[in-house]
């Protein structure tokens, strides 16, 4: 479940805290060390604000939609996954709103890709290809099992795990 994993790297990410260690010093990166390459200048002329795209409802299902224009089989699926995360990880405390929140930013809660009532969708939502060209090189971990490609990993689901 994309969900549990995203609730046991935020739960990892809380618990673990590295203690600085007394006159260990400032580490200063070496001339040749990817710290000190050039990144460029910042941007800072961000564009002007985006209208928010109309969120159709599951295609095949009804037209009602629960909260914020979030499809109901969106809804539903993220309020599940909170109550499956509150079961297995009860410290956890990772709300709907939440989940729905990165569903929202990272496909507009499946829109587009034909999200059935079963949650399912028509089209495999798969994000860019890993391979280093304007994204972290990640050679491939599943055998393309879950993002359809064998040689570098994609990001896949409507969450984007």
């Amino acid at each position: 479940m994309c969900t549990a994993a995203l609730a046991a790297s935020l739960t990892t990410a809380a618990v673990v805290t590295n203690t600085p260690v007394a006159g260990a010093g400032e580490a200063e990166p070496t001339p040749d060390s990817p710290q000190a390459a050039e990144r460029g200048d910042a941007r800072l002329d961000l564009p002007g604000q985006l209208a928010d795209p109309v969120v159709p409802p599951a295609a095949g299902g009804t037209a009602a939609e629960g909260a914020a224009g979030i499809p109901a089989t969106a809804l539903d699926a993220y309020k599940r996954a909170e109550v499956a995360v509150a079961a297995a990880l009860p410290k956890c405390k990772l709300p709907w709103q939440l989940i729905a929140g990165i569903g929202r930013v990272e496909s507009v809660h499946a829109s587009g890709y034909g999200l059935k009532d079963d949650g399912t969708t028509e089209r495999p939502i798969r994000g860019p290809r890993l391979d280093g060209n304007g994204f972290a090189k990640v050679l491939d971990t599943d055998k393309g099992e879950f993002d359809g490609d064998t040689e570098y990993d994609r990001a896949f689901g409507p969450l984007q795990f």
